[in-house]
């Protein structure tokens, strides 16, 4: 399956929409001509922090995501801790395609959590250790 973060950051860069790197990331949002940051989530503490720090003083969304290697073979280049799209369109678009992605990764996580409590619940009935779901180990303990 193709990842549409990656083919949008593509297109973005191939529109001329995207400035990548460090430097020019960093003169995009000083300039105000950013209206998304991404960052690899393996850039560095400082770096994290350097992008956090000035994206929430000048109110510009940052995500993190995909690794340097990714976000630099998805824009044509090297690797890329930073990249800044331009067009506000297409960083709503690809922002809101990130988010999307990480609910549902979220979703499945607590899809799997929640099958696993249900089989533990089903084994602790079958095995009598439950009567109704809650094994309080009092026989008058009440909900508070």
């Amino acid at each position: 399956m193709i990842n549409k973060v990656y083919s949008m950051l593509g297109l973005a860069e191939k529109a001329g929409c995207m400035v990548s790197g460090e430097f020019s990331t960093e003169k995009a949002v000083k300039g105000g001509k950013a209206h998304l940051v991404i960052l690899a989530s393996d850039a560095s503490g400082n770096t994290r922090k350097h992008f956090s720090d000035m994206c929430a003083y000048r109110n510009i969304r940052l995500c993190i995501y995909g690794d340097k290697e990714k976000l630099g073979h998805a824009v044509g280049k090297g690797m890329r801790s930073s990249l800044a799209v331009t067009d506000r369109g297409l960083a709503d678009s690809i922002r809101k395609r990130i988010e999307e992605l990480e609910v549902g990764r979220e979703d499945a996580e607590l899809s799997a959590s929640e099958r696993t409590v249900s089989r533990e619940f089903a084994d602790a009935k079958a095995a009598g250790n439950c009567s109704q779901g809650i094994d309080t180990g009092r026989e008058d303990a009440e909900l508070e």
